[in-house]
């Protein structure tokens, strides 16, 4: 397996000691593209993984939230999961592997096998715990001597954030706030315990959470980004760890030198063309910055994003090599040609080739909404006469002028 790599630390060179991880999160098991099944991608993802994890030999990985893309995953995506994660126990050198729940996660369900998993070096963190040390996760190597610890927080629900915060004593008036607070609170607290089991040495925070100033791809594929009402969290006490391994966010991004998000390893999205995916090499060594180093993982099926006119989609089309599998979204944002035809041409398209069009949008301008849009509500119907208002829509429609002339006529002949 090939890997490529980008350095983000300044001149940087191998590091010896400290603690190593691989970052990843967002992993969305069983999740469908516009109805497409993806699991034979989620099985490419987690090859490449496991062929990471032998060449790299990290001291940890870290899968942070969203294990599945629903709460009650099917069968099928389960047992990708336990798969993997059998084939990591039977590894000569294998890591320490900490997972936390997401969002889209059941903690019941991610954390009913915790005790068996734990014997496999396997630490599972489902849900906030009041006793902060039991999300903290310390890290050792083959020969037991300490390298760090994790402080392991999982998605918190906005009622487990106000719970936190009145335990903290800080039951606020305001809902918004007394969230926030219960995730510095809680925050704060797993950090202090992380630091205190490992003590002088690295440590990595993981949390599920959108934090302030990252990037979403969009709302189709991101819609539960916001949590507890707020556009986010403040980093607070997060920032002083090594490094926080963030999962949430399916655009790989760096808030800080510390602060990184690895994105989900699959394009979840259209939004998502063009991102780079795959997962996130990190190495610490204390009183230093992280040196975090990019795995790039190649779409096993690629996204390919179509906008233009008829003719500009069709020259794309035919561009694409019909016996390399690919997703397309065609938008048609110009022209006015007749959309029915070109449609049915898509489908006939349809099980001759392995490009497969999985969403189409006429995106085209659509001037009766447009311009109703801008003028004020009381004067809307009453602003153009009845065959403009016909005429604009009928626009809209993608009918061909011949077409469009013909309903205008009908339209005359009923005296209108």
């Amino acid at each position: 397996m090939i890997f490529s790599f980008f350095w983000t630390h300044a001149g940087a060179g191998a590091i010896l000691g400290g603690m190593k991880i691989i970052h990843t999160s967002d992993w969305h098991l069983g999740a469908r593209l516009h109805g497409q099944e993806r699991g034979a991608e989620h099985d490419v993802f987690l090859a490449w993984l496991l062929d990471a994890i032998r060449e790299e030999r990290p001291d940890a990985l870290l899968v942070s939230g969203d294990v599945f893309d629903v709460r009650q995953p099917a069968p099928a995506a389960q047992a990708r999961y336990y798969n993997f994660l059998a084939t990591l126990a039977t590894m000569e050198n294998r890591p320490k592997v900490v997972v936390t729940a997401g969002n889209h996660d059941s903690a019941a369900l991610l954390g009913a096998p915790k005790d068996l998993l734990k014997h496999l070096d396997i630490v599972v963190v489902p849900e906030a715990k009041e006793d902060p040390s039991q999300e903290v996760v310390p890290v050792r190597d083959a020969a037991g001597n300490l390298l760090g610890a994790v402080a392991a927080i999982p998605f918190i629900s906005e009622g487990d954030l106000s719970n936190l915060a009145r335990a903290a004593g800080l039951d606020l008036e305001d809902t918004v706030a007394r969230r926030a607070a219960g995730f510095e609170a809680h925050c704060r607290a797993v950090l202090e315990a992380a630091r205190a089991a490992a003590p002088g040495l690295p440590v990595a925070a993981m949390a599920h959470c959108f934090l302030t100033g990252a990037t979403p791809s969009d709302d189709r594929s991101e819609p539960g980004r916001l949590v507890g009402n707020l556009e986010g969290y403040a980093a607070g006490p997060l920032a002083e760890a090594d490094y926080v391994a963030l999962g949430h966010l399916h655009r790989r991004q760096t808030l800080s030198p510390t602060l990184w998000y690895s994105g989900s390893p699959l394009a979840m999205s259209f939004a998502e063309v063009g991102q780079t995916k795959g997962a996130l090499l990190v190495e610490l060594e204390p009183g230093k910055a992280p040196v975090v180093r990019e795995l790039t993982l190649s779409a096993p099926v690629p996204l390919v994003r179509l906008e233009g006119d008829t003719e500009v989609i069709r020259e794309g089309i035919r561009a694409l090599d019909p016996a390399h599998p690919a997703y397309v979204e065609v938008r048609v944002t110009k022209g006015e040609d007749d959309l029915a035809g070109f449609m049915a041409e898509l489908d006939a398209q349809a099980g001759t080739s392995a490009v497969q069009i999985l969403r189409r949008e006429n995106a085209r301008p659509r001037p009766l909404i447009e311009a109703l849009a801008e003028l004020p509500k009381e004067n809307t119907l009453r602003t153009y006469e009845p065959l403009e208002i016909a005429e604009m829509r009928l626009r809209e429609e993608g009918l061909t002028p011949e077409d469009q002339k013909l309903y205008l006529d009908m339209i005359r002949s009923l005296g209108i």
